[in-house]
């Protein structure tokens, strides 16, 4: 087996200014997104985290860190996010927000919806990054 994209890549041109989604069957049986880029293609889960992890056995990191800050709030005490995990949950923001459009492309609006959910990274978290400005 040849580990070179070319053959897939050329069955499925880039095209400059255009969004090009597909969903394909994954070899786990399951249905799966794919998104061509002008470097390649992506291919994301339909549901759960898009790339299929689940962090400290959780959904998400999103959701593993608002867990750990509910705790720390049932205690009294503050949860703070480092650097280094706030880039992990930008990343992670970054994957379903290319669910988000590649659903919304394909009019896949059930989709579109379980995914903007999941998408609320972006709202308040109740949790502090020690290097934010106060």
């Amino acid at each position: 087996m040849s580990l070179d994209l070319n053959t897939l890549l050329q069955d499925w041109p880039h095209e400059p200014g255009a969004i090009r989604v597909r969903k394909i069957m994954g070899l786990d049986g399951r249905e799966k997104l794919q998104l061509r880029v002008d470097l390649g293609m992506l291919q994301m889960e339909m549901h759960g985290r898009p790339d299929g992890q689940r962090p400290h056995n959780c959904e998400s990191l999103l959701v593993y860190h608002q867990r750990r800050a509910a705790r720390a709030a049932e205690r009294g005490e503050t949860y703070e996010l480092t650097p280094e995990e706030c880039g992990e949950l930008q990343q992670e923001g970054i994957q379903y927000y290319h669910r988000y459009l590649s659903l919304f492309q394909i009019n896949e609006f059930q989709g579109v919806i379980r995914t903007r959910s999941a998408i609320s990274i972006f709202s308040p978290l109740s949790m502090n990054n020690r290097n934010a400005k106060r």
